[in-house]
């Protein structure tokens, strides 16, 4: 799956993804949008939430570097 949506974003494809996977969604991502209980609660950079173990922990309740 990963392979395909790297192919269509060399395509210059627009893509919504939602996904729960936040190491595959980093891997794909340009930007994130995190949301709870229906609201967004953060967007911004995906590298800048990869890059950010505190923010991923505050925001999803676990980090990539826990979870790897």
């Amino acid at each position: 799956m990963i392979d395909a949506i790297v192919e269509l974003k060399r395509t210059r494809t627009t893509i919504l993804l939602v996904e729960q996977n936040f190491a595959m969604a980093r891997v794909v991502g340009d930007a994130v949008a995190v949301m709870d209980d229906g609201r967004i609660v953060h967007r911004g950079a995906m590298a800048a939430l990869a890059a950010d173990a505190a923010l991923q922990d505050r925001l999803m309740g676990l980090s990539l570097e826990t979870h790897q």
